[in-house]
């Protein structure tokens, strides 16, 4: 069995719940299809064949502002494609090409110089690329058995606009549909539709799905009112699927005492952030600068980790903001350990007392983990997570948090740890349970 396995960010470009959320995927599907072969359609393809050993494809034809696909159609991407449609032609053979005359061949070269003078030569460039990607895509669809969009947050605009996601699985799905091809859409998020036309994308896409679900209520709701009717399952995100029991056993029996994970972000950062407010950001900045010298100023030791690429300068900020304020002996008790990959940053979480933090999937794998967390929200969807989790007490809002308080919570929840780590363990196990019983429904 071929499964084409669509996944929105960075699948690319280190986002960490990205690459939980496929490797749940992979992995739990290849237990129950053991000779199944996956090909990823990501927004950097090379990244994907490097962290998960499978083929893999570019999302789309076109870069857009928010939405970098890494590469192009190259000639390894065009391979994918060929080899994919080479099994879609032994198991569906079609009729032969009719092939065209030298009047038709005259045709196409007049049509083609017309459309050189009256279009400009960039937008005609995109257009090629589009048709490009489309018929090789086209191609790939025809030879796979199940296309899967894998979770998260699918539903969204923030990120390069209406063309950028919404319509790259309004296009994926419609492929599946021309094709003959099943497509099952799991745990999706929903995050910003600003544009009619992204809600008419998304809403084309879901209806074209034999199976949906949805990763919050939130979420659910929000697409209904964006013109999708139906009441689908509301079912956990897909990284609660995960399983790395061994690792994050070996992790805790090594735990560091006293130390504090913390995970600044983005947020706000002109240069990376869809709303760009330097001032907020600086002021960000200097709140979590102030929590982590507090922190340190409490005895504990802190280590600042990252679970998205871009994080890592923040990181680099606040930890400078750290040197200027602390004693060189102090500064010694705060280290950056790397965490460029799923199981690095759950072996850094394991073994702390706490993770403050902001970035959902930074929250839900030290959740996973059996860590306790101080959640700084800068999204509902980090407040719809801490709160299926019975954990809205543990979370502050990412723009004004006061750190003394924060400080405060966290050496709270530090104290508490045996009682906090039961039950957050309990409610994972549940989570876990739910999210394999879905994997079994997408291939009914």
């Amino acid at each position: 069995m071929a499964i084409n396995l669509i996944r929105q960010a960075p699948s690319g470009h280190g986002n960490l719940g990205d690459e939980a959320i496929v490797a749940a995927t992979i992995e739990y599907l290849r237990l129950r299809l053991p000779e199944a072969r996956f090909v990823g359609i990501t927004l950097h393809p090379d990244d994907t064949r490097r962290r998960f050993g499978i083929e893999a494809f570019p999302i789309a034809g076109v870069s857009r502002p928010g939405y970098l696909v890494s590469g192009d159609l190259t000639a390894e991407a065009l391979r994918v494609e060929a080899q994919f449609a080479r099994d879609a032609d032994r198991s569906h053979p079609s009729s032969p090409p009719t092939a065209r005359g030298p009047s038709d061949r005259a045709l196409t070269s007049v049509l083609k110089r017309a459309v050189k003078r009256v279009v400009p030569r960039d937008v005609l460039w995109i257009a090629v690329q589009e048709l490009r990607h489309l018929r090789a895509a086209r191609r790939l669809v025809q030879g796979v058995d199940l296309v899967v969009v894998a979770g998260g947050g699918q539903i969204d605009d923030m990120w390069g606009g209406t063309w950028g996601h919404p319509y790259a699985l309004f296009k994926w799905a419609s492929l599946a549909r021309q094709a003959g091809r099943p497509l099952v859409i799991a745990s999706v998020g929903f995050g910003t539709l600003r544009a009619p036309l992204s809600r008419w994308f998304a809403r084309h896409a879901l209806r074209v799905a034999r199976y949906r679900s949805f990763r919050d209520e939130g979420s659910l709701r929000r697409m209904q009112q964006a013109g999708l009717a139906h009441e689908d399952p509301v079912l956990p995100d897909l990284a609660f699927g995960l399983d790395r029991r061994n690792l994050i056993a070996r992790a805790q029996q090594s735990r560091v005492p006293g130390l504090v994970c913390v995970g600044p972000m983005v947020f706000l950062d002109p240069a990376t952030w869809p709303i760009k407010d330097q001032t907020g950001h600086e002021a960000y900045l200097d709140r979590l600068a102030s929590l982590a010298v507090g922190l340190v100023e409490a005895g504990r030791k802190v280590a600042l980790i990252s679970s998205d690429g871009p994080d890592r300068r923040t990181v680099a900020a606040v930890y400078d903001r750290i040197s200027a304020r602390v004693s060189p002996a102090d500064l010694g008790r705060v280290s950056v350990p790397q965490t460029d990959s799923v199981d690095r940053f759950l072996v850094a979480v394991a073994g702390a007392d706490v993770f403050v933090g902001s970035r959902l999937h930074g929250l839900l794998l030290s959740l996973l983990a059996g860590t306790p967390v101080l959640a700084l929200a800068y999204d509902r969807k980090v407040d719809a997570l801490m709160h299926a989790m019975d954990l809205g007490a543990d979370c502050l809002g990412i723009g004004d948090f006061d750190p003394a308080d924060a400080v405060a919570r966290t050496l709270r929840l530090a104290a508490d740890g045996d009682g906090k780590r039961a039950a957050i363990a309990a409610r994972v196990r549940e989570f876990s349970g739910r999210v394999q019983t879905q994997f079994d429904q997408l291939l009914t």
